[in-house]
């Protein structure tokens, strides 16, 4: 996975500086939206899960040809889940925990720069007319702060880890989405991202596996044509 971010990383600098950025109309997006850190203890619905809440601002810069776009993003995520260590199904116990249930606390904030891809051929970017769709995708990479914290555990299964932490480190993240273009300066965009982590304490319990925890996030938001 590191190796696969340095390399992606490279390339969407690379891509960005060798070519032009439109010195005209950016756009400056503001979201709400939900979020969810899948761990090994996420529930297998995630219809049935518990989620965060989640805020952003991105701002578009158009390159030269207009299917292409710049972005910088900045989002904060929070999240409050509940574990079970008893009755989870996904647990086999060897020993009894003295505790049931308990929560953890996760928090992140990101910073990144990325690319946006237009899927439809004939965006006429720069002259929107209403009722335009414009659906794309987005890949950026960037830092995080993450700040978790954890409450009422006394005992954890053979095999798990747990632990509270602050720190920073580095990130991708996925992108797609729709906007609906309300105005000429108004779009209206619904989107869905998900962002791989370098590490199992995302959620503050690490697992059985050597898989790492994942945040998945979507929301809606109004973006301006400044």
């Amino acid at each position: 996975m590191k190796t696969l971010f340095h390399y992606s990383s490279i390339f969407l600098f690379s891509f960005i500086f060798t070519h032009h950025i439109h010195a005209q109309s950016p756009t400056i997006r503001g979201a709400v939206g939900i979020s969810s850190i899948r761990g090994e203890l996420a529930n297998s619905n995630p219809f049935k899960d518990k989620y965060g809440t989640d805020f952003s601002s991105t701002v578009t810069f158009p390159m030269t040809n207009e299917r292409w776009a710049f972005t910088t993003e900045a989002s904060y995520t929070s999240q409050t889940e509940e574990h079970d260590f008893i009755n989870n199904p996904k647990i086999l116990l060897k020993k009894q925990p003295e505790s049931e249930i308990f929560q953890t606390y996760s928090q992140q904030a990101y910073l990144g720069v990325g690319l946006r891809y237009y899927l439809t051929r004939t965006i006429n970017r720069y002259n929107p007319y209403q009722g335009q769709l414009l659906p794309y995708l987005g890949f950026s990479v960037g830092g995080i702060y993450t700040n978790v914290d954890l409450a009422g555990v006394e005992t954890v299964p053979e095999g798990y880890g747990l632990r509270a932490q602050k720190g920073f480190e580095v990130s991708a993240q996925f992108e797609g989405g729709i906007g609906y273009v309300l105005t000429r300066k108004l779009t209206l965009e619904v989107f869905g991202a998900l962002r791989p982590g370098f590490s199992d304490y995302w959620d503050g319990i690490k697992g059985v596996t050597e898989t790492n925890d994942w945040l998945a996030r979507a929301g809606v938001g109004l973006q301006f044509k400044l």
